[in-house]
């Protein structure tokens, strides 16, 4: 009972039921004690089903209150959650618009402490402290002239983390390896003269954290492989985790006398076939023209001939397959003849000017 709470609607509803049970039971007294009731046993019959009567209507109550209450805690809870999920996007807001001259004046600081003031309310102490800290790091960071590139995407997903457990629970955190995403947008923020060194270092990286490893998982191979290869012309990439592409770009654009993506392009898949445990290198164009890859190939091994894949519907030529667990080196080398072959041909058939 101490857990039930009575609103206005449930004060007024307990009033009615109370006192129409106060007014039926002085009719039946006056009814019964008066003889206007027939037969002898009528008194006891009308207790009973008042008592029944009784006993319906405080269990009605007592649903009608409990289910009140759920309503309300639920309307609290969707009003808390709108809430918080106002001021935070408003303190993210406010972030950026302190720190996106990459200087931060008295005025500014101010406005900030009155932001972490307001998400303080909704927020638990735990989290203002981890969200404090990274607000920290950062100020401090433009304050001292450490982050002149404008890097805070690890800081920023840190209170966005923080924000994601306030509003959904800690057992609903997410996926906190944020260090892919992280470097893709870091890579942003190179200049163009140091792409190269820049992906080179991410490169080396992936090795050295890769290599020598028993059993590799196919997605840690397919990475490794990609890191390995000495890659030049070509767009690298990793589709569907497991597959290694690598897409010769023949269509120049004249005004920046530059190769881009089109469905003219050729592409090399590097796809593992776990059931009959092997490797398949492929080639085909991405318009899925038979014909034509066949052309290409011919133009470039014209002794060599290439069996169509998959041979239900052929629309590639496999170049050649690699048992699964071939060394890297037998693959990669492969690999970087077929790119060397193909690059050869794609310059001096769509040469740029």
């Amino acid at each position: 009972m101490k857990n039930l709470k009575f609103t206005k609607g449930n004060s007024l509803f307990l009033a009615l039921l109370l006192g129409s049970i106060l007014l039926l039971l002085i009719f039946i007294c006056v009814a019964t004690f008066s003889g206007a009731w027939p037969g002898s046993d009528v008194s006891a019959q009308i207790l009973s089903a008042l008592a029944g009567a009784v006993v319906t209507a405080m269990i009605t109550l007592f649903l009608l209150l409990g289910q009140t209450a759920n309503e309300e805690k639920r309307d609290k809870n969707a009003k808390i959650f709108e809430e918080k999920l106002r001021i935070y996007n408003e303190f993210l807001q406010k972030l950026c618009s302190v720190v996106s001259d990459m200087s931060i004046d008295k005025k500014e600081e101010i406005e900030l402490e009155f932001q972490v003031a307001q998400i303080a309310m909704h927020t638990s102490a735990q989290s203002i402290n981890k969200i404090s800290e990274q607000v920290s790091t950062i100020i401090r960071g433009i304050k001292n002239g450490e982050n002149k590139n404008g890097e805070m995407l690890t800081e920023l997903f840190e209170i966005a983390d923080t924000f994601y457990e306030e509003l959904y629970g800690a057992e609903n955190a997410p996926d906190k390896s944020r260090f892919p995403t992280i470097e893709n947008f870091r890579a942003i923020l190179i200049p163009k003269e140091k792409i190269n060194d820049y992906e080179n270092t991410q490169r080396q990286a992936v090795i050295d954290s890769l290599q020598g490893e028993e059993r590799l998982t196919l997605t840690d191979r397919t990475k490794l492989l990609k890191a390995k290869i000495h890659n030049i012309g070509s767009k690298q990439w990793i589709y569907g985790r497991t597959t290694l592409v690598h897409d010769f770009y023949t269509d120049v654009d004249p005004g920046t006398n530059s190769y881009y993506s089109s469905q003219n392009q050729i592409a090399i898949d590097l796809v593992p076939d776990t059931s009959a445990n092997i490797y398949r290198l492929t080639i085909f164009v991405r318009t899925w023209d038979l014909e034509r890859i066949k052309s290409i190939a011919s133009a470039i091994w014209p002794d060599r001939t290439f069996k169509p894949w998959p041979e239900d519907e052929p629309c590639r030529l496999l170049y050649k397959e690699f048992p699964l667990y071939e060394k890297d080196d037998v693959i990669v080398r492969e690999i970087e003849t077929l790119l060397a072959q193909i690059k050869e041909y794609r310059d001096k058939t769509y040469p740029l000017k």
